[in-house]
């Protein structure tokens, strides 16, 4: 598992460096940046790694082009919603990239 969370970081790295090659949306990048401003040392990141690895070996793919498609899969704030668990990163999340979501209130008058 070190050597995937090692080629995805390395990926991520890269990307960041030659965006003309990759193309992501704005928050996928902002997901990368996020990663990178902790050293890739989040729950999320790790969690986004080991899923990765488990579905490239059930679809029989390599790595690197799953951890792609997964990357290149985040388009909205909503797809940051399912890489993101925990509570405490996700308010991070929102705090690095100055991302404040509507909720939903419930009116309670009359």
């Amino acid at each position: 598992m070190i050597e995937e969370k090692a080629l995805a970081i390395k990926f991520c790295n890269e990307i960041t460096d030659v965006q003309e090659e990759f193309v992501l949306s704005p928050i996928g990048y902002q997901y990368i940046y996020w990663n990178q401003s902790y050293e890739y040392q989040t729950e999320s990141f790790d969690w986004v790694t080991l899923n990765t690895h488990l579905k490239a070996s059930l679809d029989q793919r390599s790595f690197t082009d799953q951890f792609i498609d997964v990357i290149q899969s985040v388009q909205t704030y909503a797809d940051i919603l399912k890489l993101i668990k925990s509570e405490n990163e996700l308010l991070d999340f929102q705090r690095f990239t100055k991302i404040i979501p509507f909720r939903k209130v419930n009116d309670t008058r009359g």
